[in-house]
């Protein structure tokens, strides 16, 4: 085997094969058998889903979304920086929540459909080589039906709550 061939088969970033068709899948080079088994074995929230879960709802859910795609992908340290994301956001949507300075709203809105924006565009590239190698898509009610879920036990919580008092009658 010449030094030629040796360097076009490098090893594979999850099992270790040496292969000379490696192909990227988010920032490591898989062997063929790794992106089957990768993609076959778990589904994915696309790139433009997570964009509308983004501007649509919230962009802290879909940070959450973008990290479960990193840690099905096995890719710790995105996913941890998607966490990471995701509870910084909640924390600033709950510190401006409490605050008494008045934020305008299109201040907000406009916030929420850059970060949203960009949360999707930063999967989309992943997405698409998932795609191209037969990902399938994750269910798209259950995210939706979550965050309703949140924002309603949000609401009945500042229906019940007055801040500073708490309980109110």
């Amino acid at each position: 085997m010449t030094v030629d061939a040796v360097a076009a088969s490098a090893a594979c970033d999850r099992c270790g094969t040496f292969s000379p068709d490696r192909k990227p899948l988010g920032s490591r080079q898989l062997c063929p058998a790794c992106v089957t088994h990768l993609v076959q074995g778990a589904r994915f929230w696309s790139s433009r889903y997570l964009t509308g879960v983004g501007v649509l709802l919230n962009p802290t859910a879909a940070a959450v979304l973008l990290a479960l795609n990193y840690q099905r992908l096995g890719e710790a340290a995105k996913a941890r920086q998607a966490w990471i994301n995701a509870v910084v956001l909640l924390l600033c949507y709950g510190a401006v929540l409490a605050t008494e300075v008045q934020i305008p709203r299109g201040v907000l809105l406009g916030v929420g459909i850059g970060l949203g924006l960009y949360l999707g565009r930063s999967f989309h590239e992943t997405w698409e080589r998932l795609k191209a190698a037969g990902a399938q898509s994750a269910s798209r009610v259950l995210p939706v039906l979550f965050t309703l879920l949140v924002l309603a036990a949000f609401v009945t919580a500042l229906v019940f709550l007055t801040p500073g008092e708490g309980l109110t009658e």
